[in-house]
């Protein structure tokens, strides 16, 4: 049994999941498994971690294509190690990134995270630290794939990912966490670099819509606790629909966003603006539909 399995989910990204794989192997740290979890990829993927396969540490498994959520849970279920890190096939890591998370699991801790470095299309480097990723001081940790480890039994204790879900679904992994009796650590290195995709298409819109409204309805309690969190999400799903052209249901998310909090200016400016088809639009620009 290795102390940690790392998990990268793939699909058709044979150009990329290379350089995954080897930045994993190059680490200071080398008791871990890497379980590369192919969701039904169609490109040349085999063939090109096929060779790798020598190194008993890297198995490689496939699924049919159901999602990324999905694919992690599928190399979940196959991992042996103590500890479940995730990393994304388009994302990278410095070679200490497992040597920092173990010097702080060993102490027995439930879930620990490592800062990060975002980099921006246009290639703007931008640090975060897990201490306080949202700069209030109130939070600390983050949760993207790549910048935490968690006890395995943890990971399926909480019920693994929720595998409806398109978009954001680290940060309702992380809602189920809450009312846990949960072990932190903090390891404040930039070990994980996280690459921006240029986003803002259709398809990632609708899942955005669609994933919103999901853990909205499943996390009740939650968001009745933080009513600003409901705000949030309720402003991010309307804006989405309107993008979309569903202009009617965004005037409705607008309104419940406005009845959590009646004395905020700008959700009522927002109700008012989507009672209009032109402001809509003029707004909220409209994007090309191609959900298939």
């Amino acid at each position: 049994m290795s102390f940690f399995s790392v998990i990268i989910p793939t699909f058709n990204r044979a150009h990329l999941i290379r350089n995954a794989i080897e930045a994993v192997m190059l680490q200071t740290f080398t008791d871990f498994e890497l379980i590369i979890s192919d969701d039904g990829s169609t490109d040349n993927t085999e063939e090109i971690i096929t060779p790798l396969l020598k190194d008993s540490r890297i198995i490689y498994i496939k699924q049919i294509n159901k999602g990324v959520c999905a694919a992690r849970n599928f190399g979940a279920k196959h991992a042996s190690g103590k500890y479940l890190i995730f990393l994304d096939s388009d994302d990278t890591i410095n070679e200490n990134w497992l040597f920092d998370f173990y010097s702080i699991a060993e102490k027995d801790c439930d879930l620990v995270f490592c800062s990060m470095i975002v980099i921006s299309p246009n290639g703007i480097e931008k640090k975060t630290s897990c201490l306080n990723p949202y700069k209030n001081g109130n939070e600390k940790g983050i949760f993207n794939a790549g910048t935490w480890a968690m006890k395995r039994d943890l990971f399926f204790e909480i019920g693994q990912y929720d595998e409806q879900i398109k978009y954001g679904e680290n940060t309702e992994l992380k809602f189920r966490l809450f009312d846990k009796q949960i072990e932190f650590g903090f390891v404040d290195n930039y070990n994980f670099i996280y690459k921006e995709s240029i986003s803002g298409g259709s398809k990632q819109t609708a899942n955005k819509l669609q994933s919103n409204l999901h853990i909205l309805s499943k996390h009740v309690a939650y968001f009745n606790r933080n009513p600003e969190v409901r705000i949030l999400f309720l402003q991010v799903s309307a804006v989405s629909a309107a993008r979309l052209g569903k202009r009617k249901q965004a005037h409705e998310l607008f309104i419940q966003a406005w009845k959590t909090n009646k004395n905020d200016l700008k959700l009522i400016i927002q109700c008012l603006i989507s009672m209009v088809p032109f402001l809509t639009k003029l707004k909220w620009k409209p994007i090309v539909t191609n959900v298939q």
